[in-house]
């Protein structure tokens, strides 16, 4: 596990936790399952750039569904 996997998960864990919080507080289904794959997803996925497109498509996906 290189560096860039490690913050990049960090990165990942935050925006998701964030995401689990608003979707969970608003009864936003989609928020929180895109919360939670994004928390889950850097220990799945292996590869730096796959992480960076799952990541990308993932934080995207509740702000394009408003």
């Amino acid at each position: 596990m290189s560096t860039t996997d490690l913050l990049l998960g960090v990165w990942l864990g935050a925006i998701g936790g964030a995401y689990i919080l608003y979707g969970r507080k608003q009864a936003a289904p989609i928020p929180l399952v895109c919360g939670i794959l994004l928390v889950v997803e850097p220990t799945v996925l292996k590869g730096t750039v796959l992480q960076i497109v799952a990541g990308v498509a993932l934080a995207a996906l509740p702000l394009m569904r408003r």
